[in-house]
């Protein structure tokens, strides 16, 4: 499955695109084959003020041998998703999913969605 995933992010990462600016960062390019869009939240927002209590009350009392501090947030954007949950935003029952995966799977959600794992994925 992770081999999977490194040739889905390498596979994208990889396609020459002639019509990319040569002056944008190569981070921006990078994003854009994902067809993501990404930007920082200012810390002063209601957005990353939101985060930051969610992550100070679900930080477990018997994880005492760490702390965490959120230091960056960014919003990320892919392309179509807001139509394909335009029919849900009449739903009051909206939640924040805290998400952990591997560093190779990256690609593969921020170009495609988040997927139910198959029952062989490691956990």
């Amino acid at each position: 499955d992770n081999l999977r995933e490194i040739e889905i992010a390498y596979s994208m990462l990889d396609q020459s695109n002639n019509t990319v600016d040569s002056s944008e960062h190569p981070i921006d390019v990078h994003y854009k084959k994902l067809k993501c869009g990404l930007e920082p939240v200012d810390h002063n927002s209601d957005e990353f003020k939101l985060i930051e209590r969610y992550i100070i009350n679900t930080h477990a009392k018997t994880h005492d041998q760490y702390s965490l501090k959120l230091r960056e947030l960014f919003k990320t954007t892919r392309e179509g998703e807001f139509d394909r949950f335009k029919k849900f935003q009449t739903l009051d029952n909206h939640q924040l999913l805290w998400h952990g995966s591997r560093t190779t799977n990256f690609a593969g959600i921020l170009s495609q969605g988040l997927r139910i794992a198959p029952p062989e994925a490691p956990v």
